[in-house]
């Protein structure tokens, strides 16, 4: 995560990080905040009950990186100060400002990342990536300790960059 996040700004600054999510994502919203936390990057979690009131906390706030968890933002809302929203399994294309979306199952955590919701970059290091008889992604950890065999099949496709190859299941 950390890593996609370089690829984009340059977090040896001081940069303040905002992230959004609705009451249901705020134990992910806490995840979230305390990797950029560190990676160096402060983070607020702000919990959706009046999207007017995140606009204003936006106003006041004026962070560097947006994240936005399972909720849709008006991007002539967002404050200039911005360089970069994150968001996560191609929920919102962001037009305006430079995006990361982050491909995230629950059960292994993330999976690659994109910087333009049509190509992605695959965590090939940590994973094994298939494509199932029936055409959606089946995931394998390589480095699972807990369970070392877990596959689990996604329930829709992936689409990698041209220069990854997806091993397809005969």
């Amino acid at each position: 995560f950390r890593d996609a996040i370089r690829g984009v700004v340059d977090i040896s600054t001081h940069l303040v990080a905002t992230v959004i999510t609705p009451p249901d994502g705020r134990y992910f919203a806490s995840e979230i905040s305390t990797i950029l936390g560190y990676s160096g990057i402060q983070a607020h979690v702000l919990i959706i009950h009046s999207l007017e009131r995140i606009y204003e906390m936006l106003e006041y706030l004026q962070p560097n990186i947006l994240t936005v968890i399972s909720t849709t933002i008006e991007e002539p809302r967002i404050p200039s100060s911005v360089q970069l929203c994150i968001t996560f399994n191609g929920e919102q294309k962001i037009h305006t400002y430079r995006q990361l979306d982050m491909c995230h199952i629950d059960e292994f955590g993330f999976l690659g990342h994109s910087y333009d919701l049509s190509s992605w970059i695959p965590y090939n290091d940590q994973y094994l990536f298939e494509t199932s008889g029936n055409g959606n992604t089946v995931v394998t950890a390589l480095h699972n300790r807990i369970q070392p065999l877990l596959r689990l099949d996604i329930g829709h496709t992936i689409e990698l960059s041209a220069s990854d190859e997806l091993n397809q299941l005969e």
